[in-house]
């Protein structure tokens, strides 16, 4: 056949003679399942689609590992990626599979770009209240050493120098704390 099987003495088989056989093989049995490693490594054009063509028509579970991008669009319909010792699963064939990395890739992408805004903006807080912890502290040792809520008066209610600059240096440490936590 297409294949060219039928002309084989198996004693003489090259690679890829040996591996259209075993193509044929699996294609005439009545098997549940074909794992196939680079089915299309020595297989001419001719031969590449007629095996597209029977794997199309195959109604047990097909494992293709390939690096064949003509014969992955047109066979597979879900891709398996193994990555950092996990697997991820891809609907649809080797284009789509493409189409799908690049959309995971941008989004990441703009994830990233918000966490270093975002990381940036919290920075750029804690940076602005170690600076106003720092005016309430000079404007402390300007002051006399006697609180000035001490003695009554109008401005009795108000918090004393220390507890807004320690309020201050809390906010700072709370933004810190908020930039760690995001890596």
């Amino acid at each position: 056949g297409k294949l060219g099987v039928e002309q084989l003495n198996i004693q003489t088989m090259s690679g890829g003679e040996e591996t259209r056989l075993k193509i044929a093989q699996a294609l005439s049995a009545q098997v549940h399942g074909i794992l196939a490693d680079e089915p299309t490594s020595h297989l001419d054009r001719e031969g590449i689609d007629f095996l597209i063509g029977q794997l199309k028509y195959f109604t047990g579970a097909l494992l293709v590992i390939s690096h064949d991008r003509y014969f992955l669009d047109e066979i597979v319909d879900k891709i398996w990626e193994l990555k950092d010792g996990k697997i991820t699963e891809y609907w649809g064939n080797y284009s789509d599979y493409l189409r799908q990395k690049e959309e995971e890739r941008k989004s990441q992408a703009a994830q990233y770009e918000q966490f270093i805004a975002e990381r940036a903006r919290l920075e750029r807080a804690a940076e602005e209240k170690r600076k106003q912890a720092r005016k309430i502290e000079q404007k402390a040792k300007g002051a006399s050493k006697k609180k000035s809520t001490e003695g009554g008066g109008r401005l009795a209610h108000q918090k004393s120098i220390g507890s807004k600059e320690k309020k201050m240096h809390n906010a700072a440490k709370s933004l810190e704390h908020r930039i760690a936590a995001l890596g």
